[in-house]
């Protein structure tokens, strides 16, 4: 399986959130895993994550992306690591 459905389809198993804001955070999975890479996961994803998500020029309703950036980027974030430690485990 494709990792990036991977982490998608682990990441949705684990959260109702998530799945109710599907398109916005499939692509902040993506991200976080192409972040990962192929090598251990770095201290700052937090941090890289945000930035990148930021950078992007789509962001639409800042209200929602407010909502995303406090309440749904933590989740993925933590469901992303626990997903690369049990892949890479």
């Amino acid at each position: 399986m494709d990792k990036y459905l991977e982490a998608q389809d682990y990441c949705f198993k684990k959260s109702w959130k998530l799945r109710r804001d599907r398109k916005r955070a499939s692509k902040a999975i993506n991200r976080a895993v192409d972040l990962l890479g192929s090598g251990t996961a770095p201290k700052d994803l937090g941090k890289q994550l945000r930035e990148r998500i930021k950078d992007d020029r789509k962001l639409g309703n800042p209200f929602m992306m407010m909502i995303f950036m406090n309440l749904i980027l933590p989740i993925i974030i933590k469901l992303i690591l626990k997903w690369w430690e049990k892949r890479n485990g």
